[in-house]
Protein backbone atom coordinates (compact mmCIF):
# COMPACT_ATOMS: atom_id res chain seq x y z
CA UNK A 1 0.00 0.00 0.00
CA UNK A 2 1.02 3.55 -1.03
CA UNK A 3 0.46 7.03 -0.29
CA UNK A 4 0.49 9.60 -2.96
CA UNK A 5 3.48 11.90 -2.80
CA UNK A 6 2.31 14.29 -4.80
CA UNK A 7 -0.64 14.76 -2.20
CA UNK A 8 1.20 15.42 0.85
CA UNK A 9 3.16 18.77 -0.27
CA UNK A 10 0.84 21.59 1.80
CA UNK A 11 4.26 23.06 3.80
CA UNK A 12 3.76 24.71 7.36
CA UNK A 13 6.12 26.56 9.32
CA UNK A 14 9.35 24.45 10.01
CA UNK A 15 9.80 23.55 13.79
CA UNK A 16 12.05 22.90 16.30
CA UNK A 17 12.46 18.83 15.59
CA UNK A 18 12.60 16.93 18.91
CA UNK A 19 12.30 13.01 17.06
CA UNK A 20 15.11 12.07 19.13
CA UNK A 21 12.26 12.51 22.44
CA UNK A 22 9.17 10.47 20.45
CA UNK A 23 12.26 7.33 19.58
CA UNK A 24 13.94 6.80 22.70
CA UNK A 25 9.93 6.92 24.58
CA UNK A 26 9.34 3.85 22.24
CA UNK A 27 11.79 2.26 23.51
CA UNK A 28 11.35 2.91 26.69
CA UNK A 29 8.04 1.60 25.87
CA UNK A 30 8.66 -1.19 23.90
CA UNK A 31 12.49 -2.26 23.73
CA UNK A 32 14.13 -1.36 27.21
CA UNK A 33 12.38 -4.64 29.65
CA UNK A 34 13.42 -7.07 26.92
CA UNK A 35 17.37 -6.54 27.59
CA UNK A 36 19.26 -6.80 31.20
CA UNK A 37 19.96 -3.40 32.72
CA UNK A 38 22.85 -1.39 32.89
CA UNK A 39 22.32 1.48 35.70
CA UNK A 40 26.40 2.78 34.84
CA UNK A 41 25.68 4.71 31.88
CA UNK A 42 28.15 6.86 32.87
CA UNK A 43 30.02 6.06 29.54
CA UNK A 44 27.01 7.15 27.49
CA UNK A 45 25.59 3.83 27.55
CA UNK A 46 26.26 0.02 26.62
CA UNK A 47 25.37 0.29 22.72
CA UNK A 48 22.89 -3.16 22.18
CA UNK A 49 20.83 -3.69 19.07
CA UNK A 50 16.78 -3.54 19.05
CA UNK A 51 15.07 -7.23 19.95
CA UNK A 52 11.59 -5.98 19.33
CA UNK A 53 11.97 -2.99 16.82
CA UNK A 54 13.09 -3.49 13.29
CA UNK A 55 14.14 -0.69 10.74
CA UNK A 56 10.67 -0.83 9.83
CA UNK A 57 8.86 -0.50 12.96
CA UNK A 58 10.98 3.07 13.27
CA UNK A 59 9.80 3.67 10.16
CA UNK A 60 6.13 3.16 11.21
CA UNK A 61 6.32 5.77 14.15
CA UNK A 62 8.09 8.21 11.69
CA UNK A 63 5.18 7.88 9.04
CA UNK A 64 2.44 8.16 11.52
CA UNK A 65 4.06 11.07 13.06
CA UNK A 66 3.83 12.67 9.63
CA UNK A 67 0.60 11.73 7.84
CA UNK A 68 -1.27 10.30 10.74
CA UNK A 69 -4.09 7.76 9.73
CA UNK A 70 -5.05 8.73 6.03
CA UNK A 71 -3.85 5.92 4.42
CA UNK A 72 -5.26 3.30 6.53
CA UNK A 73 -8.96 4.94 5.76
CA UNK A 74 -9.99 4.13 1.87
CA UNK A 75 -13.33 1.92 3.22
CA UNK A 76 -15.05 3.69 5.66
CA UNK A 77 -17.27 0.42 6.70
CA UNK A 78 -14.42 -1.86 6.72
CA UNK A 79 -12.41 0.51 9.11
CA UNK A 80 -15.16 0.46 11.58
CA UNK A 81 -15.55 -3.33 11.48
CA UNK A 82 -12.23 -3.64 12.21
CA UNK A 83 -12.18 -1.15 14.66
CA UNK A 84 -15.01 -3.08 16.72
CA UNK A 85 -13.32 -6.26 16.13
CA UNK A 86 -10.30 -4.97 17.58
CA UNK A 87 -11.51 -3.01 20.32
CA UNK A 88 -13.70 -6.56 21.19
CA UNK A 89 -10.76 -8.68 21.22
CA UNK A 90 -8.38 -6.21 23.11
CA UNK A 91 -7.58 -7.64 26.79
CA UNK A 92 -8.48 -4.57 28.82
CA UNK A 93 -5.48 -3.33 30.82
CA UNK A 94 -4.45 -0.35 32.70
CA UNK A 95 -0.61 -0.59 32.84
CA UNK A 96 0.06 0.39 29.67
CA UNK A 97 0.01 4.46 28.37
CA UNK A 98 -3.81 5.62 26.96
CA UNK A 99 -1.83 7.47 24.40
CA UNK A 100 1.59 7.47 22.97
CA UNK A 101 2.98 10.07 21.02
CA UNK A 102 4.60 9.86 17.31
CA UNK A 103 4.80 13.26 16.62
CA UNK A 104 8.30 15.30 17.19
CA UNK A 105 5.59 18.27 17.38
CA UNK A 106 2.92 16.45 19.62
CA UNK A 107 0.46 16.49 16.75
CA UNK A 108 -0.75 12.28 16.40
CA UNK A 109 -1.32 9.82 19.11
CA UNK A 110 -1.53 6.13 19.12
CA UNK A 111 -4.53 5.40 21.19
CA UNK A 112 -3.84 2.01 22.76
CA UNK A 113 -7.14 -0.15 22.69
CA UNK A 114 -6.54 -2.04 26.18
CA UNK A 115 -6.16 0.36 28.34
CA UNK A 116 -9.37 1.97 26.16
CA UNK A 117 -11.51 -0.80 26.54
CA UNK A 118 -10.53 -0.40 30.07
CA UNK A 119 -12.18 3.13 30.28
CA UNK A 120 -15.03 2.04 28.87
CA UNK A 121 -15.83 -1.94 29.88
CA UNK A 122 -19.65 -2.85 28.90
CA UNK A 123 -19.57 0.74 26.26
CA UNK A 124 -17.68 -0.68 23.70
CA UNK A 125 -20.12 -0.24 20.61
CA UNK A 126 -20.09 3.69 22.07
CA UNK A 127 -16.60 3.75 22.66
CA UNK A 128 -15.32 2.62 19.11
CA UNK A 129 -18.27 4.47 17.74
CA UNK A 130 -16.33 7.66 19.23
CA UNK A 131 -13.15 6.37 18.18
CA UNK A 132 -14.14 5.71 14.48
CA UNK A 133 -15.38 9.34 14.48
CA UNK A 134 -11.83 10.40 15.76
CA UNK A 135 -10.66 8.81 13.07
CA UNK A 136 -12.33 10.04 10.45
CA UNK A 137 -11.65 13.28 11.18
CA UNK A 138 -7.85 12.99 11.62
CA UNK A 139 -7.66 11.77 7.85
CA UNK A 140 -9.41 14.81 6.90
CA UNK A 141 -7.71 16.88 9.01
CA UNK A 142 -3.75 15.99 9.21
CA UNK A 143 -1.56 16.41 5.85
CA UNK A 144 1.89 15.80 6.20
CA UNK A 145 4.95 16.59 3.91
CA UNK A 146 7.25 14.01 2.35
CA UNK A 147 9.92 16.66 2.65
CA UNK A 148 9.73 16.70 6.33
CA UNK A 149 9.41 12.84 6.26
CA UNK A 150 12.04 11.93 4.64
CA UNK A 151 13.80 15.02 7.20
CA UNK A 152 13.23 12.88 9.66
CA UNK A 153 14.25 9.30 8.24
CA UNK A 154 17.54 11.58 7.62
CA UNK A 155 17.67 12.64 11.24
CA UNK A 156 16.85 9.44 12.66
CA UNK A 157 19.75 7.70 10.31
CA UNK A 158 22.03 10.44 11.87
CA UNK A 159 20.53 9.93 15.90
CA UNK A 160 21.39 6.12 15.44
CA UNK A 161 24.98 6.01 13.82
CA UNK A 162 25.66 9.10 17.01
CA UNK A 163 24.70 6.40 19.28
CA UNK A 164 22.17 9.46 20.69
CA UNK A 165 18.87 6.86 21.45
CA UNK A 166 19.84 6.28 25.05
CA UNK A 167 17.35 5.73 27.89
CA UNK A 168 17.89 3.56 31.29
CA UNK A 169 21.56 3.21 30.42
CA UNK A 170 20.95 1.53 26.83
CA UNK A 171 22.21 2.85 23.55
CA UNK A 172 19.86 0.98 21.02
CA UNK A 173 21.65 1.16 17.79
CA UNK A 174 21.11 -0.65 14.40
CA UNK A 175 24.44 -1.05 11.59
CA UNK A 176 25.00 2.00 9.99
CA UNK A 177 25.37 0.50 6.52
CA UNK A 178 21.69 -1.47 7.06
CA UNK A 179 20.17 1.99 8.18
CA UNK A 180 21.82 3.81 5.28
CA UNK A 181 20.93 0.98 2.98
CA UNK A 182 17.28 1.40 4.46
CA UNK A 183 17.21 5.03 3.67
CA UNK A 184 18.36 4.60 0.50
CA UNK A 185 16.41 2.68 -0.69
CA UNK A 186 13.30 4.68 0.79
CA UNK A 187 14.33 7.86 -0.75
CA UNK A 188 14.65 6.41 -4.74
CA UNK A 189 11.47 4.42 -4.52
CA UNK A 190 9.44 7.52 -3.23
CA UNK A 191 11.60 9.49 -6.11
CA UNK A 192 10.85 6.85 -8.79
CA UNK A 193 7.28 6.19 -8.15
CA UNK A 194 5.82 9.00 -6.39
CA UNK A 195 4.27 6.95 -3.49
CA UNK A 196 5.48 6.65 -0.12
CA UNK A 197 5.45 2.91 0.97
CA UNK A 198 3.61 2.37 4.07
CA UNK A 199 4.82 -0.76 6.29
CA UNK A 200 3.32 -2.84 8.39
CA UNK A 201 5.15 -3.89 11.73
CA UNK A 202 7.66 -6.58 11.61
CA UNK A 203 7.16 -10.01 13.32
CA UNK A 204 9.52 -9.56 15.97
CA UNK A 205 7.54 -6.14 17.33
CA UNK A 206 4.35 -8.04 16.88
CA UNK A 207 5.82 -11.26 19.59
CA UNK A 208 6.90 -9.17 22.00
CA UNK A 209 4.62 -6.22 22.02
CA UNK A 210 1.01 -7.21 20.69
CA UNK A 211 0.39 -4.12 18.99
CA UNK A 212 -3.61 -2.82 19.04
CA UNK A 213 -3.96 0.61 18.28
CA UNK A 214 -5.64 3.27 16.48
CA UNK A 215 -3.58 6.69 15.14
CA UNK A 216 -5.30 10.10 15.34
CA UNK A 217 -4.66 13.49 15.23
CA UNK A 218 -4.81 15.34 18.77
CA UNK A 219 -6.58 18.44 16.43
CA UNK A 220 -9.32 15.86 16.37
CA UNK A 221 -9.44 14.10 19.73
CA UNK A 222 -9.21 18.07 21.24
CA UNK A 223 -12.44 18.50 19.45
CA UNK A 224 -13.99 15.70 20.55
CA UNK A 225 -16.35 14.42 23.03
CA UNK A 226 -12.77 12.12 24.60
CA UNK A 227 -10.58 15.34 24.58
CA UNK A 228 -10.16 14.34 28.16
CA UNK A 229 -8.12 11.24 27.05
CA UNK A 230 -5.19 13.80 26.89
CA UNK A 231 -4.99 14.58 30.32
CA UNK A 232 -4.04 10.75 30.36
CA UNK A 233 -0.63 11.96 28.77
CA UNK A 234 2.61 10.06 30.64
Amino acid sequence: MTERASSKRQSRPSEPSVLRGVLVEQYRLHEVRLHEPCPDSAAGGKQTVPKAHALADIYKCIHQGEFSVGHNIQDEERFGYLLLRDLLQAKPRDDEPLLENVSPQGLVFRVNLRPYRSRFLGQENRAAAMLFRICLESALLHQGTVERFIGALGEFRDLNAAGKLTVEGLTFVFSSAIVEHFFTSVKEFIAKSESIPVLSHSEGYRAHNNPSYRVVSRAALEHSSLARLLGEMQ
